[in-house]
């Protein structure tokens, strides 16, 4: 019984050699990809450093925002008559203190 299994197992194991035999370039074309492999990643680190070292040149730039400062904004406010003379001086004044 144990005999019959080795013959078994020699055979297949035959048989998978044989297969292999034909495909032996399989070596050859397992290289080839590890070289895509290697090359594909060095240029990928190669894109990633030099786009974080790059100075946004590829990037649509938008001027910043004009904030306008508390001041400016209670003389908007006294322009628009949403505040008196009195109350933008009293803001003014608070402006000052702080």
């Amino acid at each position: 019984m144990f005999g019959n299994f080795l013959t078994a197992y020699y055979r297949s194991s035959e048989s998978f050699n044989h297969m292999m035999g034909r495909f032996s370039g399989g070596g050859f074309i397992m290289g080839l990809l590890w070289i895509v492999v290697i090359i594909g990643a060095i240029w990928l680190i190669k894109e990633i450093v030099s786009d974080n070292n790059s100075s946004s040149s590829n990037n649509i730039s938008y001027p910043e925002r004009h904030r306008d400062t508390p001041e400016e904004i209670a003389r908007k406010r006294l322009a628009r008559g949403e505040i008196s003379r009195e109350e933008f001086e009293k803001i003014l004044q608070g402006l000052r203190e702080h």
